[in-house]
């Protein structure tokens, strides 16, 4: 494992968890929950999305990594649809933007893993069940394996090369992030949901 590739992503994934923290910043930007709020959670995604490409690890020049996996994968999964199609929108123009040779893959990974994500969230959902942290685990591993068969769309020789210097890191890191990442949203769900609980208790009185 080349150990200077998985630094320069686990810098990245704290990055991400760091900013991460911009989740609960919005939700108490605008406590009163209304319509507008999907649209408000995807502007927000976006921005920390692109926050996170602005810190990629470049690999060859116009072929860049970064979280942005994670945070589509998980935002869609927490989020729904509209969240998401929103963040997955203003990454992809961000990720054409740059240009290079990694345009291309760097769009399908944007959009396949923001779909993995909603597909997810149909197959498990949170009302039923509580996401386990091995339901979350392999929810992380299939996205990334997804984000790795997604190189293939390089030239052949470059496709090669870059999956044996990036599967390994993104697969033993990645997963955990996520997990992670996934962890910090539902404990803020969570506590969103007692909060909201003793408000409507108090009201009573």
């Amino acid at each position: 494992m080349n150990m200077g590739i998985f630094s320069q992503l686990l810098s990245n994934a704290g990055l991400l968890l760091s900013v991460s923290v911009l989740n609960q910043l919005g939700h108490l930007i605008y406590k009163l929950r209304g319509r507008w709020t999907p649209y408000l959670d995807g502007f927000l995604l976006g921005i920390i999305g692109v926050t996170v490409m602005i810190n990629p690890m470049v690999f060859s020049e116009g072929l860049v990594f970064d979280t942005r996996s994670i945070l589509l994968s998980v935002g869609a999964l927490y989020l729904g649809p509209i969240p998401a199609i929103i963040a997955a929108l203003m990454t992809a123009a961000y990720r054409i933007s740059m240009g290079g040779v990694g345009t291309l893959p760097g769009v399908l990974v944007i959009l396949s893993t923001t779909a993995f994500g909603l597909w997810w969230r149909l197959r498990y959902p949170v009302k039923k069940i509580r996401r386990s942290a091995w339901n979350l685990y392999q929810f992380g591993f299939a996205t990334h394996l997804i984000m790795v068969l997604c190189m293939f769309a390089l030239p052949w020789d470059l496709a090669l090369s870059t999956l044996k210097n990036i599967t390994a890191p993104v697969l033993a890191l990645y997963p955990f992030a996520s997990l992670l990442l996934s962890a910090l949203i539902q404990t803020q769900e969570e506590n969103q949901f007692h909060y909201k609980q003793i408000l409507e208790s108090e009201s009573l009185y």
